[in-house]
């Protein structure tokens, strides 16, 4: 989305539309005005605390392998928007490189990054995981259309079969089909 919107800005700057906005729970029948993205209560909530626990404890680690002292740390609570903080001594802080500042400046990015990252992993784990847990054993269809071959002989169940082929996924099922023509008759097996 950023580099989508940068590109507008960049090279069509009459049809660029901000890249950043606010992101608050939507409550339903309330329209928001255009500067915010509404989600649901939950999700935005779990996403707000991943980012709070990921982010600003990064700041603190970063400043205290600088050895920068760490004068306060914490959550807070504005209204209904929770937020937390990170205060690091700031003599020290202004006593550091310009790299070494940067990076305690950045952690708090790259721990988002991080969770992102760790997240990517557990749901491709979890996909590989399933793939290899279950074996395909059919097409499941939730009904026919009206007027077809399939809905007035009342076709039902799982598609196990076309013709004389096997049926496991819907690759086998596209194959199967790829050369039927309308009209043409066809043997489906079904559980």
């Amino acid at each position: 989305m950023l580099l989508h919107s940068s590109y507008d800005v960049l090279f069509r700057p009459k049809e660029a539309v901000p890249g950043v906005r606010l992101v608050f729970p939507s409550v339903s029948g309330l329209r928001l005005p255009e500067f915010i993205i509404g989600v649901p209560f939950w999700y935005w909530i779990i996403g707000v605390f991943v980012v709070l626990f990921a982010h600003e404890p990064m700041h603190a680690f970063l400043a205290r392998a600088e050895n920068v002292r760490i004068k306060s740390f914490g959550l807070l609570l504005f209204f209904i928007l929770p937020g937390a903080f990170v205060d690091p001594d700031e003599k020290q802080i202004k006593r550091l490189s310009m790299m070494r500042k940067l990076r305690i400046f950045a952690a708090g990015s790259f721990g988002n990054l991080m969770v992102a990252g760790i997240l990517l992993v557990l749901i491709l784990s979890y996909n590989f995981l399933i793939d290899s847990l279950m074996t395909a054993e059919g097409v499941v269809f939730e009904k026919t259309i009206e007027d077809t071959g399939a809905h007035e002989v009342g076709v039902r169940g799982t598609i196990i079969g076309v013709d004389d082929k096997d049926v496991k996924s819907i690759v086998d099922f596209t194959n199967a089909m790829k050369d039927v023509k309308v009209g043409d008759v066809v043997s489906v097996k079904t559980t």
